[in-house]
């Protein structure tokens, strides 16, 4: 046989463990593998080797726990690796994972389970799974922040800032900032990052006043005096000047109120011009360029 048959043999051959791989079919390429060291002994096969005795040595226990477990070490353990890189692969794995597996908790590992969905492709399964999750925790960023990335891999730009703008709202350093795609909202956070310190707690104002989120309104009566309560303590507290942590929070409750103000005249408790007032009060910069957006 000549040199290049037997190249192109070997190729077509390393080619099938790959697949098998890939289709997570560890017993078949690792019998693959075997025969093919004993035509070729100096084949380079180490790391297609080292992958399937991995999976093939954690997977003996198919509870959940240990399925993630050993994709998390196995990711760290051939980080940089081409097998580790291959999307088909992490796609076939997390599917498989959501077929099998009966789920019921919103978290494995501290990782959402929504996001296993994602991951296998089921754009629809993992809606659902992280819905479910924030109806049950209307408090939880991450998940909001997720559902954010779902809405954007659907093409849904508009359902999907409105996740970010609401997660960043509820708790900016619980949003997982890296998973984020759109390339407007990434720019946003480059931006005020270089100039704004505890830069994401004001990732919220600088998102609508950038009309990069759509601004949040308050039209159900008992809904807003609710937030002018909280507004109200909160201003008190800001009063005090013991808490830093309340100015970003409360520059957007402003910002809330001032875009809710039609619906302000029922609630005498709290004036529109003071609301202006105290926005210019605490961010001069940034109340100037919310002031340029209403010309």
């Amino acid at each position: 046989m000549h040199q290049g048959d037997l190249f192109d043999e070997l190729q077509m051959r390393k080619n099938q463990i790959a697949r098998h791989i890939i289709s997570l079919n560890f017993t078949a390429a690792q019998n693959d593998i075997d025969n093919l060291l004993k035509t070729y002994p100096l084949a380079d096969l180490g790391d297609e080797d080292k992958v399937c005795k991995f999976f093939m040595e954690r997977l003996t226990a198919p509870d959940i726990i240990n399925i993630v477990s050993a994709w998390m070490d196995f990711t760290e353990t051939f980080k940089g690796n081409i097998i580790a890189a291959n999307k088909d692969l992490k796609k076939n794995y997390f599917s498989s994972l959501c077929k099998s597996q009966q789920i019921d908790d919103d978290y494995i590992l501290n990782i959402p389970v929504g996001l296993f969905y994602i991951y296998a492709g089921d754009l629809k399964g993992a809606r659902a799974r992280l819905e479910k999750g924030i109806i049950k925790n209307p408090d939880d960023a991450k998940l909001r922040g997720y559902l954010g990335d779902l809405h954007f891999l659907r093409g849904d730009v508009k359902n999907s800032r409105i996740c970010y703008r609401e997660a960043f709202e509820t708790n900016p350093n619980d949003v997982d900032v890296d998973s984020i795609s759109d390339s407007a909202v990434i720019g946003l956070l480059n931006h005020i990052k270089k100039d704004v310190p505890g830069y994401l707690e004001w990732v919220v104002s600088y998102g609508c006043i950038e009309s990069i989120f759509p601004y949040k309104t308050i039209k159900i009566l008992d809904d807003l005096r609710i937030y002018v309560n909280d507004f109200i303590k909160m201003e008190k507290d800001y009063r005090k000047g013991t808490d830093e942590a309340l100015i970003p929070k409360l520059f957007y409750k402003c910002i809330v109120l001032a875009e809710s103000s039609q619906y302000l005249k029922n609630i005498r408790s709290v004036d529109f011009i003071k609301i202006r007032a105290l926005m210019k009060e605490i961010n001069p910069y940034l109340f100037e360029i919310y002031m340029e957006g209403k010309k």
